[in-house]
């Protein structure tokens, strides 16, 4: 099957790569076809016929991606003024800062089919602090970060779900520590989990690892049913209001979290 060419006042895309946006427009709907979304497509200048063009594109709040992409590339979305994004079906790879300095960006909804994630793929701000948390103190070393404040994940299988979670982790964008920096979010986020029915057993796993990277709330849909856990407060602090609302033996994993939570802090 031929692979996408385009070439006219809105769109540069050869062999399915997505080279230029030629366009400034609040909405974007990227053209079916189009497998990589590359690094400089949304850039502010373009020389087009050897002329250089500008563009605001603080004006784009909303770009549609087709099934079809595959590959978002570093840096992609720089520049734009995104406020929500659904990311493709088939999408395998997220780039280094795709997202960045698209402060406005509230909700991602997201597939399980991804298998690799770049170092703060969904960053959106970084900036240097001298205190953050309460009792934490942090040098000219240690950065805040920030990422939309919703998370949306249709999953198919627990597995394949854990190793999302275990990929978004990994990427550095809710916290990480290196030999010279220390990288914090806050933790203001919240995820949805949208899927079949977990095992308990798998549920809590699941909850567990969203705790540890410090979310702030975890919705559990299954069937048009839904559980609300608590997350972290914005003082590192586990919520405890809600549990009048769920099961004894989740109340017993959300206090063994707690401690691992008091615990980490003690050994900071």
């Amino acid at each position: 099957m031929d692979k996408l060419n385009m070439n006219n006042d809105d769109f540069v895309i050869n062999d399915g790569y997505l080279e230029a946006v030629l366009k400034n427009e609040k909405r974007i709907v990227i053209p079916d076809g189009v497998e990589v979304i590359g690094g400089l497509a949304f850039d502010i200048s373009k020389k087009i016929d050897g002329v250089d063009r500008y563009f605001d594109r603080g004006l784009i709040e909303e770009v549609e991606l087709p099934d079809s992409i595959e590959k978002i590339e570093t840096i992609a979305f720089r520049h734009c003024n995104l406020k929500e994004i659904k990311l493709p079906k088939n999408l395998k790879f997220i780039g280094r800062l795709a997202f960045a300095t698209n402060e406005n960006l509230e909700r991602i909804e997201l597939y399980d089919d991804i298998e690799e994630i770049e170092s703060y793929a969904f960053t959106t701000k970084t900036k240097a602090v001298s205190k953050f948390f309460q009792n934490h103190s942090y040098d000219k070393n240690h950065y805040i970060i920030d990422v939309p404040s919703e998370f949306v994940i249709n999953y198919t299988s627990y597995q394949k779900l854990d190793k999302l979670l275990e990929l978004m982790k990994n990427s550095g964008s809710f916290g990480s520590e290196t030999y010279k920096f220390k990288i914090f979010s806050v933790p203001k986020f919240e995820f949805t989990l949208v899927g079949p029915t977990l095992s308990k057993s798998d549920s809590l796993k699941i909850y567990k690892k969203l705790i540890m990277m410090k979310c702030k709330k975890v919705n559990f849909v299954n069937n048009d049913n839904v559980l609300e856990l608590p997350g972290i407060n914005d003082d590192g602090v586990l919520i405890q209001e809600d549990k009048n609302i769920i099961s004894e033996d989740i109340i017993t994993e959300i206090d063994i979290v707690d401690e691992e939570l008091k615990d980490n802090g003690k050994s900071r």
